[in-house]
C-alpha cells in the first residue's frame, strides 16, 4: 500500500476552494470531490458510537447531524459562523458525518473512546448514500461528499468573513466547500465529510435520518475499551456475520507496508 492518501504532516495550509468542480451523478443529486476519484477502490472509516453502530446494522438507520450541534468546540465554531444565525448559509439545511482514511492510530482512539470503527469502500458507500438520495420520491436533499481541506486558521477566518459579506451565489456548493474547511492542526485526521443539504426555505429538523444498507466491511473495537464491554460486542457482531475485532495497532496495514 502506498501512502500516496497521506497528508504530508509537513503540509502547507491550503487555499479555500470556493468553486470545487463537483463531478455530478443523478442529475446533480449526489456531488463528489474529484479529488476522492482516485481512492473509490480504497477503505474509509468511521469511528462510530455503540449506539450508532447498533442502529445502523439493526435497523438501517443513520443520523446526520447538523453542524452547529457539533460537540468539538472548534469545529462547531467554524459551522458557527457559517450555518447559525447571521452566517452565509443560516437559511440552509445542512447535515454531516464524518470519516477518515486513518485505519487506526493513538490520536484517534484517544479522540473516539469506547467507539467501533466501521470500515467500508468509499466508492460502495457513495454508491449506497446516492440510493437514499432517491428513496421516498427523492427527498432527501442534495449529497455532497469531499476531502478535508486543512487550512490556517487565518485562511479559514478569511474565507469565513468573505462568505459573509452579500448574497453568495451557487449556494448548496459553496455551503458544501465551506464545510470541507478544517484547521491544519487537525490533518492527522485525513479526514472525508459526506452532507445533504436542503435548499434554501426547506424545514431543518435538529438532525437527518436516512434509511440506508450500509456496505460494512469490517469492525474494530477500541484497543482501551475494557473487558467488560468488549468481549460481548464481538459476539454480538459475530453472531450477525460481521468481521469484528478489537484494536492491537499493529493489525494497520501501513505499518507492515511501508519501508522502514
Amino acid at each position: 500500500m502506498g501512502n500516496s492518501f497521506r497528508y504530508d504532516p509537513l503540509i502547507d495550509d491550503l487555499p479555500f476552494e470556493a468553486e470545487i468542480n463537483w463531478v455530478k451523478r443523478q442529475s446533480g443529486r449526489v456531488n463528489i470531490d474529484p479529488r476522492l476519484l482516485d481512492h473509490l477502490d480504497r477503505s474509509i472509516y468511521r469511528y462510530a458510537t455503540q449506539p450508532e453502530t447498533a442502529t445502523l446494522v439493526d435497523r438501517d438507520e443513520w443520523w446526520f447531524d447538523r453542524p452547529i450541534f457539533w460537540k468539538d468546540k472548534y469545529e462547531r465554531h467554524i459551522a458557527a459562523r457559517l450555518f447559525d444565525v447571521g452566517g452565509a448559509f443560516n437559511d440552509m439545511g445542512v447535515y454531516a458525518k464524518c470519516f477518515t482514511f486513518e485505519y487506526t492510530s493513538e490520536p484517534m482512539w484517544r479522540l473516539n473512546t469506547d467507539r467501533i470503527r466501521l470500515a467500508f469502500t468509499l466508492g460502495d458507500l457513495i454508491d449506497r448514500l446516492a440510493v437514499a438520495t432517491g428513496t421516498d420520491g427523492g427527498a432527501l436533499p442534495k449529497l455532497y461528499i469531499g476531502r478535508a481541506r486543512y487550512m490556517g486558521p487565518r485562511k479559514i477566518r478569511n474565507a469565513i468573513d468573505g462568505m459573509r459579506e452579500g448574497e453568495p451565489a451557487f449556494k448548496s456548493r459553496l455551503a458544501a466547500a465551506a464545510l470541507l474547511m478544517k484547521r491544519i492542526g487537525f490533518h492527522y485526521e485525513n479526514e472525508i465529510r459526506a452532507c445533504f443539504i436542503y435548499e434554501p426555505g426547506t424545514p431543518r429538523p435538529h438532525h437527518l435520518e436516512i434509511k440506508i444498507d450500509a456496505p460494512i466491511t469490517a469492525m474494530l473495537i477500541d484497543p482501551y475499551m475494557g473487558p467488560d464491554k468488549s468481549p460481548a460486542l464481538i459476539g454480538k457482531y459475530r453472531a450477525l456475520r460481521y468481521e469484528i475485532d478489537q484494536s492491537k495497532f499493529d493489525l494497520d496495514p501501513s505499518f507492515h507496508d511501508q519501508p522502514d
